[in-house]
């Protein structure tokens, strides 16, 4: 497989939210109208926190984009998506090897994320990478902008 894991860049942007928009699961609220990140809010990812992407002859297929508090040390595991197709070939795996060795770069002393407790794959993928299973709480949101 000719697949390149690197850094989400700016001109990443179109295909990752066009990618992450078609995923239920970034749903957070089933009724919500926020699914996934606005352009804008990729485009500052893109340039200042911890994202990855997966590229296979010029596709993306797959990304990581987790947050990085300074103040608290903390780095918050947002959204990861692999197409169907590509699953199974540790490209999650490489993506969080990579997003970890940033986050401890930039001095990160706690990793966190959240996954639907039904996400089996997810939790052995996290198990793996030395996470443990803490408790489970319900996402309340409300959104700011008006529709």
């Amino acid at each position: 497989m000719n697949l390149l894991i690197r850094k989400m860049t700016l001109a990443d942007v179109h295909q990752v939210h066009d990618l992450g928009s078609k995923v239920e699961e970034f749903r957070p609220v089933s009724e919500s109208t926020n699914c996934f990140w606005p352009k804008e809010t990729l485009e500052a990812i893109a340039e200042k926190e911890i994202a990855y992407v997966a590229e296979k002859d010029g596709q993306i297929v797959g990304f990581l984009i987790a947050t990085y508090q300074e103040s608290t040390r903390k780095l918050t595991w947002e959204n990861m998506y692999v197409r169907p197709e590509y699953r199974g070939g540790a490209i999650a795996h490489q993506c969080w090897v990579l997003a970890e060795q940033e986050a401890r770069a930039r001095g990160a002393t706690y990793l966190c994320g959240m996954i639907e407790e039904s996400n089996a794959l997810s939790f052995k993928m996290l198990e793996r990478e030395g996470f443990t299973k803490g408790k489970i709480h319900v996402w309340m949101e409300k959104s700011l902008l008006e529709f």
